[in-house]
C-alpha cells in the first residue's frame, strides 16, 4: 500500500503518479494507492504523522483507506487507486510519502513484521 502525498493539484499528482509507475515497474497496478488528504485536508506538519499512523492501521487491518471523492481519476495518473471505499490489501509493507514545502521530502516504509 502507498499513502500518496496526493495534494490533488495537476502538476503534483502527475509527477507523483509517474514516480510510482517508474519505481513499481511492471507491478504498478498491483499496489493500492490512496491519498488521506482527501479526508483530512492538508494539515501541514501534522500530515506526515497522521499518514504514518493510518499506514500502521492499514497494515494491521489489512485495509487500504480510500481516496474520498475520487470519481474520475486523471487519465495521466493511471494507477491502482483506492476510490471511495476501503480496499483489502495483502502486502506486508506500506509506504508513506511526505513532499513538503521548501523541498523537505521524506518517505517512511513500514512493515507488518517486527524488526529482528
Amino acid at each position: 500500500y502507498i499513502s500518496a502525498h496526493g495534494t490533488s493539484t495537476p502538476a503534483n499528482d502527475v509527477c507523483e503518479a509517474r514516480l510510482y509507475r517508474e519505481i513499481l515497474g511492471e507491478r504498478w497496478m498491483d499496489v493500492p494507492i490512496s491519498s488521506l488528504k482527501s479526508m483530512t485536508g492538508h494539515c501541514l506538519g501534522a500530515s506526515s504523522l497522521i499518514e504514518v499512523l493510518v499506514c500502521f492501521e492499514a497494515l494491521r487491518a489489512r485495509m487500504a483507506p480510500p481516496t474520498a471523492h475520487l470519481r474520475e481519476p486523471d487519465p495521466e495518473c493511471c494507477l491502482n487507486f483506492v476510490p471511495l471505499e476501503a480496499q483489502a490489501i495483502e502486502g506486508e509493507f506500506a509506504l508513506s510519502n511526505a513532499f513538503a514545502f521548501g523541498g523537505h521530502n521524506s518517505s517512511v516504509l513500514l512493515s507488518r513484521q517486527a524488526p529482528c
